[in-house]
Parts: structure tokens; C-alpha cells; sequence
């Protein structure tokens, strides 16, 4: 069975009437919400909007809800590469009239597919509860889900601007390379990339991302090759991480599967353990190895 089962009663789907999410042009001018984004980047918010109309009376009676159950409208929010979600907006259904949803997601909170869930939900405990009827705050009568590509997204990870200073990061630094704690831990979970806020010639050089000038991509492609540089130093160096990539690759989010995915992309066929020998013994020319390795994958498409 694929299908989720409620223990309790929930209105037809009819009883929800929902019209597309908007989102906003450069321009300001509400656009219909596209399957894909083309040309998205980590700078753009998404100003979004929707109406939604509920059949009460209906909705009550297919539900067998008492009449002074409250009902709310919440639109929860979800980023497949960050991991993050929230609550868009949420409204009091007080009559069968049109109601508005909207708000903001910030950029820097989003990444791969977002998923906009509109749900229909009791606002507040029950004092008199029944069988097989909704009774708690946030049970969920009706949803429409939708889904949206962030295209143009293709960094390897999530993208912030912070403020280095206050972070008690060295001012002067241009990035900074968060990671997981372990190499079973999800890599969107803890994988993530900050930029120094006061390095304007670096964070213009993101915001372009899409459309760089050659200066802004030659200050990208620096900050690519050190970032994987890290990430390779990462497990090359650590000899319980590098013993842990087999495991690992059982889980295919996990971020040791992402640290093995780039070592056989950059490296490909070639054992883990050799890399690391060569990594302490001749750092030098693996240096020079990576460095071309790094190359050939970007002008392949493959990082």
C-alpha cells in the first residue's frame, strides 16, 4: 500500500481549491511559479504567493468537525540540497471566501528541488475529542504539494554570506569550507560554503555566478579548486575517514559518499589508499596531479 492512511476522517480534496504559486520577476511582476528556474542563483530570494479557498461548511461535514474547530492554512517549505524548511505563511480560515498566501525564502536557504506543501489543518486541540475525527493541532485534512527545480544551482553544496568578523572567522579570509563532523553524517546537513560579506569583489563574482565576466570566473574557478582541494585533504589525511568510504557508499547522501564520488571522478580507478600514499609521501606532485585532475573534470562538466 502506497497510499498514507489517517486515523481519522478527511474531506474530498474538492473541498481545497488552489490556484498556481507566483513568484516574482526581476521586475517585480508576479510570474507563474515554472518546474524549473532556470538561471537560479544562491543571491535570489523567492518571493512567492498563492490563493487558496476552502469549502468550509463541506469540509466540516465530510470531517465531522464541530463547528468551533479553528482551521488554519499553512504553507511549509522544503530545500532538497540544504536540508532546510520552514514555514512560508499561514492563515486563519475563517470563511469560505479567497485567502492569500506569501512570503519570502531567502536565497542562501535553498538549493536543488524546493517543495511548497499548502495543507489544511485543525489549529488547535480539541476539548471534546471523538473517534476517528481530527482533535489535534496540526493534524492535516487536506494538502497540495508542489515542486519546483532551482536550475543554474550547480554548486556542489550551499552557498552564505556571513560576516567573518562576527563569525570570529580571520577577516581577511575570502571563504570558508564548513563540514560534517563524520563521514556518515548527511552532506547536506552540514556541508556548506561562506563567503567573507565584505569581499564585494567575491560575492559579485557569486551573485554572476551565471553570467560571469572572465575576472569573476577566474575568482570562481580559485575558490572551486581550493574547495576541493580541502575536501580531498580532508579524507586523504585522515585514515580512519578514508577506511570509512566503503560503508558509506551505502548511503548515497551520506557525506563520505560524496567525498568517494569526487575522489573517483577527479581519480577515477584508482584505489583510495594509493592516492592517500601518494598525497604524504609526494605532496608536491600530487599537488600538480590534482590541480590537472580538477581541470580536466571542470572542462568536462563532470565538478
Amino acid at each position: 500500500m502506497t497510499a498514507s492512511v489517517y486515523p481519522y476522517l478527511r474531506p474530498k480534496a474538492e473541498c481545497l481549491t488552489v490556484t498556481p504559486w507566483l513568484s516574482a520577476a526581476p521586475d517585480g511582476t508576479p510570474i507563474a511559479l515554472p518546474p524549473t528556474v532556470a538561471a537560479w542563483d544562491y543571491q535570489t530570494d523567492l518571493q512567492l504567493s498563492r490563493e487558496i479557498k476552502v469549502d468550509i461548511a463541506v469540509l466540516r461535514q465530510q470531517a465531522d468537525l464541530p463547528a468551533d474547530v479553528p482551521l488554519l492554512c499553512v504553507c511549509e517549505w522544503t530545500a532538497s540540497n540544504s536540508l532546510l524548511s520552514g514555514i512560508l505563511d499561514h492563515v486563519e480560515i475563517l470563511s469560505p471566501a479567497a485567502h492569500i498566501l506569501k512570503g519570502r525564502i531567502a536565497g542562501t536557504d535553498l538549493g536543488g528541488s524546493l517543495t511548497l506543501r499548502t495543507a489544511v489543518v485543525v489549529g488547535a486541540d480539541t476539548t471534546d475529542p471523538r473517534p476517528f475525527v481530527a482533535a489535534r493541532a496540526g493534524e492535516v485534512l487536506l494538502d497540495d504539494i508542489v515542486t519546483t527545480r532551482l536550475d543554474g544551482d550547480d554548486a556542489m553544496f550551499p552557498v552564505s554570506v556571513c560576516d567573518f568578523r562576527a563569525a570570529g572567522i580571520d577577516a581577511h579570509a575570502r571563504w570558508y569550507l564548513q563540514t560534517p563532523a563524520d563521514p556518515y553524517a548527511p552532506a547536506m546537513g552540514g556541508l556548506r560554503l561562506y563567503l567573507n560579506v565584505e569581499d564585494r569583489e567575491l560575492v559579485n563574482a557569486a551573485v554572476r555566478a551565471a553570467t560571469p565576466s572572465a575576472a569573476q570566473q577566474r575568482l570562481i574557478d580559485d575558490m572551486r579548486d581550493d574547495v576541493t582541494r580541502q575536501l580531498v585533504d580532508l579524507v586523504l589525511l585522515r585514515q580512519d575517514w578514508l577506511e570509512a568510504l566503503l560503508s558509506c557508499t551505502v548511503d548515497p547522501e551520506s557525506f563520505g559518499a560524496s567525498l568517494a564520488t569526487i575522489l573517483d571522478t577527479l581519480f577515477p580507478g584508482e584505489p583510495h589508499q594509493t592516492l592517500a600514499a601518494q598525497r604524504v609521501e609526494r605532496p608536491g606532485d600530487f599537488a600538480a596531479r590534482l590541480q590537472g585532475a580538477v581541470r580536466r573534470a571542470t572542462a568536462d562538466g563532470a565538478i
